[in-house]
């Protein structure tokens, strides 16, 4: 969505939430591709009129540059005039045009900074940070396990804060790693409750286009096979590729990667371990690709 039209929308926020009518909207907005029924079921969950409307409207910010005119559009055509005329004063040139049910507005991805791991307590190892996937690199590795380097993007960026627009469909493979119950020699508690975190990934990922594959409870040779299988599939029809650890954690030195992931075994895999397996060396059909 264009920054303009994100403003108008968090400017008028309070008023659609107010007075928005989401129900009469969720047909005409699956219908024009703005959402997918998963995403329509999931806004539908919240308890109250307001509380869709609130995640209605923020999930609107999230699609692409048609999502506002057809959005004005559903609000034209449910007779809701006065939210339309509200936000159409905000944004005057925006033009209204009947779409297909294949001009499905495609998610767009802003790959976010590397963040720092948490503070591990020695005594206990508690849960590693979610990283996200790194750039592909040029400079050749010998093994997963070897020194990773940046490399400038080919891949065309869409603007200057460096989105990826998707057009694939599917999006690409999303891998969901869920480590729960771990091996009592292990010494690291279950994750109680780490299922329930699981399964909204799965769904959130799923309506956002991506062919999702869940695995749990797996040890480190099995976590290192995993990421193996997935580096050698074909990514070239597809724009992007997703992995997700849920586990136990444990401080790892290294400058741009720190931090490893536990197995349900009690051994870690480093992080650097896991961005490797998906570089420019090692897959190749992610290069260029978030």
């Amino acid at each position: 969505m264009e920054e303009r039209h994100r403003k108008i929308l968090q400017r008028n926020r309070s008023s659609l939430v107010k007075d928005l009518d989401p129900s009469a909207l969720y047909d005409g907005l699956i219908e024009k591709g703005v959402f997918t029924q998963d995403m329509v079921d999931e806004i539908k969950s919240c308890a109250t009129r307001r509380e869709q409307a609130r995640k209605l409207v923020v999930d609107l910010e999230t699609r692409g540059s048609r999502a506002f005119p057809l959005f004005l559009q559903c609000l034209q055509e449910t007779e809701q005039h006065s939210l339309a005329e509200l936000l159409q004063n905000g944004a005057p040139a925006v033009q209204l045009q009947p779409a297909t049910p294949t001009q499905a507005v495609r998610p767009v991805l802003q790959p976010l900074p590397v963040s720092s791991p948490m503070d591990v307590d020695k005594q206990r190892k508690d849960d590693v940070p979610v990283y996200p996937m790194p750039r592909p690199s040029t400079t050749p590795t010998p093994s997963p396990e070897g020194e990773y380097r940046l490399r400038p993007q080919g891949r065309t960026r869409r603007d200057s804060i460096q989105s990826y627009k998707m057009d694939a469909s599917p999006c690409g493979h999303c891998l969901i790693i869920n480590n729960v119950e771990f091996d009592p020699q292990s010494e690291l508690s279950n994750r109680r409750g780490s299922n329930i975190d699981c399964d909204k990934l799965e769904s959130r990922f799923k309506a956002l286009n991506f062919i999702v594959d869940v695995k749990t409870n797996l040890k480190q040779r099995q976590i290192k096979h995993e990421l193996s299988a997935l580096s050698k599939k074909d990514h070239s029809q597809y724009d992007c590729c997703v992995v997700i650890m849920l586990s136990h954690g444990t401080e790892v030195s290294h400058n741009r990667f720190p931090g490893a992931v536990y197995g349900v075994d009690g051994q870690h895999v480093p992080v650097q371990y896991i961005t490797n397996y998906l570089n420019g060396q090692h897959c190749p059909s992610l290069q260029g690709k978030p």
